[in-house]
């Protein structure tokens, strides 16, 4: 559902069939995650009645996580079974959890890892798959992965390789998926008291593609904070 393809993306389909599961279901609550330029008209459309749509558009950089990822969020709910009871709206609430940024880029290679290739064998070796890196600034032809206030840039499957000249060596898998807080060790588990995700098996590129996949947690928790604050079941007569 990207800008390039559209409609016309293989994922489509997919995201046809999910629309179909959940008209089918009995849930009263779905929560959905999509690229910034998807609309609301688009989902509202696949649902229909008694189905009602709110959303937000929203970047960890606006909750002080120092990692790019805009996503538009949407709650969707059975007006015949929910009502949105709470004194503020959706993108009210978000605002009032909005933090300053305190980490950069760099901040997420915390890991005590050997130092790897230099930059200048990185580039030689990527230089048609421009990748981006830490010190990647539009000047070069390659704004891919620019962020003006130094955050993390968006992690796609295809973008997994930064590298830090200041620690001589690429972004980890497991400090790609930690960018998007998810506990990856157990003093990350015991903060966010959750249980740590054993990820000792699975393959190096295949957590680089769950990275690159992965929304990040805070924006989808700050919408579900949300809804779990304002939905009320709908009192029968």
């Amino acid at each position: 559902m990207g800008q390039r393809k559209k409609q016309h993306g293989p994922s489509y389909a997919t995201h046809k069939a999910f629309y179909d599961a959940v008209r089918k279901s009995n849930w009263s609550l779905v929560f959905i995650e999509n690229v910034t330029e998807y609309q609301e008209q688009l989902a509202q459309q696949e649902l229909g009645k008694p189905w009602c749509i709110l959303s937000c558009r929203l970047d960890p950089r606006v909750l002080g996580m120092g990692c790019a990822r805009a996503r538009v969020f949407m709650v969707a709910y059975r007006t015949d079974k929910l009502v949105w009871d709470a004194p503020f709206g959706l993108n009210e609430l978000v605002e009032c959890l909005r933090g300053r940024v305190v980490m950069t880029a760099k901040d997420y290679y915390y890991m005590d890892l050997p130092r790897e290739r230099n930059l200048a064998d990185y580039n030689s070796e990527s230089r048609k798959l421009q990748f981006p890196d830490l010190n990647q600034y539009a000047k070069n032809g390659r704004g891919r992965g620019e962020t003006v206030d130094n955050a993390l840039p968006t992690l796609t499957t295809t973008s997994g390789r930064l590298f830090s000249q200041a620690h001589h060596r690429f972004l980890h898998p497991d400090e790609m998926l930690a960018s998007h807080a998810l506990p990856i060790s157990k003093d990350q588990g015991k903060a966010c008291r959750a249980p740590t995700l054993e990820l000792d098996k699975v393959p190096y590129t295949s957590k680089v593609h769950m990275a690159g996949n992965a929304i990040n947690i805070p924006t989808i928790g700050s919408v579900m904070l949300a809804a779990a604050l304002a939905f009320q079941p709908v009192q029968k007569p």
